[in-house]
């Protein structure tokens, strides 16, 4: 795939000046000689030809555009983690967190939240990843509608994986 500065390097006596000025049969992207050409954001204004230089991208490409360009975003290398901590009084707390150890120690600090406070000491019972806070929030949410048995069942299936990853059965050989 070419990207459209690309193809603007390609082509010095093109009349295309700026991404406006192409004429896409394809919204995202169209065809130059078979090979398919990605088109950039269109949020910037126009990409003029004298701006761009071989083997730079325009300022405001940067690196979000090689990492878009590679499959990966900002946010897919940071986890968050959905977790349940079992109060002093048996209560269950569900949080979300990018570290939990220093989230736990928080809530027993007392500085983490309200309710966990007057609760001490909390427990971490149970935690699951996920690839954004977006994601995580929604987990959250998702547990915190759950009743408590169904909390609990969650916390029992874990529990059991957590024991068949440490106890695998034995090999007969």
């Amino acid at each position: 795939m070419i990207r459209l500065d690309v193809l603007l390097r390609i082509l010095p006596s093109s009349k295309i000046v700026s991404r406006h000025d192409a004429k896409p049969p394809a919204p995202a992207s169209f065809a130059f000689m078979g090979t398919p050409v990605i088109l950039p954001s269109m949020r910037r204004g126009a990409i003029k030809r004298s701006t761009l230089r071989v083997g730079e991208l325009p300022d405001w490409q940067g690196q979000g555009m090689a990492r878009r360009m590679a499959g990966m975003t900002r946010r897919s290398v940071t986890k968050w983690f959905v977790y349940l901590l079992r109060c002093r009084d048996g209560t269950l707390y569900t949080g979300i967190a990018k570290d939990v150890t220093r989230r736990c120690e928080q809530h027993n600090a007392g500085t983490a939240s309200r309710y966990t406070r007057s609760r001490l000491p909390v427990a971490l019972v149970y935690q699951e990843s996920k690839a954004s806070q977006s994601l995580a929030l929604k987990r959250e949410a998702a547990i915190k509608a759950m009743s408590r048995l169904e909390k609990e069942s969650l916390i029992r299936q874990a529990r059991r994986r957590r024991r068949a990853k440490s106890h695998p059965p034995p090999k007969w050989d």
